[in-house]
């Protein structure tokens, strides 16, 4: 008697479950649906490496395959744009002033900064998953003053966009990254933690809205390897000149 009681409860408890997550993905899909229509730029996707091409690939491969990438995207997004997303402030219009390969370097391209002396080290950044390499040019700088070469922007991998995937949708006016944030970027930065934790040094502005500084310290700097990290704050790190001391 005792086990079939425990079993009803059981079914109960697995039935309720069952109805929670039907309710939270019929209200994911309701609320995807209430958003802005999906742009052509939103549900193209490119041919790129998989986890297992990149592990095989050297840097020169895989620049090779981002150069292709961006030819494709001309071809069937950037040159099949109606008139009405041809706008001056839409960074995918090629008639558009903020158009990336209009500027010189193109800061959506990945690159190696190499010092003038002896190398002291290499050092690897990896850009936010809706950012660009043009936001950690000025640290690749500085490391790169000091005797390091750095490889910056080491691909994520994105799958086929669609309305869910997307947290929101804004225009798209900034050249070097995405405005709208798609739920892969969560995804990836969650399996980065529960991946081996390296050591880190983290520069974090006070004024960035899209991660929490308080979030930071409690959820990052919670992991044991958070014992031989730094973390350094401000108002403005990204445009220092350097973010290393003079001595």
């Amino acid at each position: 008697m005792r086990n079939l009681r425990l079993f009803r409860l059981v079914r109960k408890g697995l039935l309720a479950l069952a109805i929670l997550l039907l309710v939270f993905f019929v209200g994911r899909i309701y609320q995807s649906e209430q958003g802005p229509p999906l742009q052509q730029w939103h549900s193209w996707s490119a041919d790129e490496m998989t986890a297992d091409e990149i592990d095989k690939a050297s840097f020169a491969d895989y620049q090779r395959r981002e150069t292709r990438i961006f030819q494709q995207m001309k071809v069937e997004l950037n040159d099949e744009l109606s008139e009405d997303e041809k706008g001056a402030l839409n960074r995918f219009y090629p008639g558009s002033a903020i158009y990336p390969a209009r500027f010189q370097p193109d800061w959506n391209r990945s690159f190696i900064l190499l010092p003038t002396g002896a190398v002291r080290g290499a050092v690897g950044l990896l850009h936010g998953l809706t950012d660009s390499r043009y936001s950690v040019r000025y640290l690749a700088e500085a490391y790169r003053q000091q005797g390091f070469a750095g490889l910056a922007g080491w691909p994520a991998l994105f799958p086929a966009f669609a309305r869910t995937a997307w947290l929101n949708m804004v225009p798209e006016y900034n050249p070097f990254k995405y405005n709208s944030f798609p739920v892969n970027a969560v995804r990836q930065s969650w399996l980065l933690t529960q991946a081996a934790f390296p050591s880190v040094l983290t520069f974090q502005s006070v004024l960035y809205a899209t991660v929490s500084t308080p979030a930071i310290v409690s959820a990052v700097y919670r992991y044991p390897a958070a014992e031989k990290a730094s973390l350094i704050t401000g108002r403005n790190l990204l445009n220092r000149p350097s973010v290393f001391p003079d001595s």
